[in-house]
């Protein structure tokens, strides 16, 4: 859920510049795996596009299938990046929202993703394309909070 703030209901997301290698960390913290999903996937579209993403995109007249499973949080996490830069690749800067619209825990413990990257037109090149530098990683503290690490690098 949207807060009046611009924030996610539940989690956030920020950028880290690694020590001069070029690449960045989308580092995200939240209450639930849909929350960190959720802020996950709006930090890798920050990155890859150049601006903050707004909204769920209800006012979008395009739409971007994103979905992926994975044997726990951080695959799954890591697979929906993958699908969400494959869109960016096609569509440009003009995405400028994604959403998770199902999240299904499976019976061997990992996810099951949907959802959409969503926006108003076909965009230009992007800035600065991005992919993957490692896999993501998944923490949770003593109070359940969640946090998620993912490295990307410059193509």
């Amino acid at each position: 859920m949207e807060r009046a703030d611009g924030g996610i209901e539940g989690g956030g997301y920020r950028l880290e510049p690694d020590d001069g290698s070029g690449a960045t960390t989308v580092v995200v913290t939240g209450d639930d795996p849909q929350a960190v999903l959720v802020a996950g996937l709006r930090g890798v579209l920050a990155l890859a596009v150049g601006k903050v993403p707004v909204g769920e995109g209800s006012n979008a007249e395009l739409a971007a299938p994103v979905e992926a499973q994975g044997a726990d949080l951080a695959e799954t996490f890591g697979g929906l990046a993958d699908a969400l830069l494959a869109q960016v690749d096609v569509l440009g800067v003009g995405l400028e929202a994604v959403r998770i619209d199902g999240l299904l825990e499976t019976d061997d413990g990992g996810y099951s993703a949907w959802g959409y990257a969503v926006g108003r037109e076909r965009g230009g090149p992007l800035p600065r394309a991005v992919e993957l530098a490692g896999p993501a990683s998944v923490t949770v503290d003593e109070r359940g909070r969640i946090e998620l690490r993912c490295p990307f690098r410059p193509l």
